[in-house]
């Protein structure tokens, strides 16, 4: 016997607003998207793989050396 789970809109939110968080949308943007009040209902759309950690830090980098360029 195969267990039907029924659909629900929700669904297609939770995966919209999670594959916006995988596609690196930080949190207060997917906050402001999905209109939360409140960060912790957003942390659920947050899964944030080792890349996506590593990615960040580049990103600091990048932005530090540009900064560091234009400071004399």
């Amino acid at each position: 016997m195969k267990l039907v789970v029924p659909f629900r809109l929700y669904d297609f939110r939770h995966t919209a607003l999670t594959r916006i968080g995988q596609s690196g949308a930080d949190a207060w943007a997917i906050q402001r998207i999905a209109e939360h009040t409140d960060t912790r209902t957003t942390t659920r759309y947050v899964h944030p793989t080792p890349k996506h950690i590593e990615d960040a830090f580049a990103r600091l980098e990048e932005y530090n050396t540009r900064k560091g360029s234009r400071v004399q």
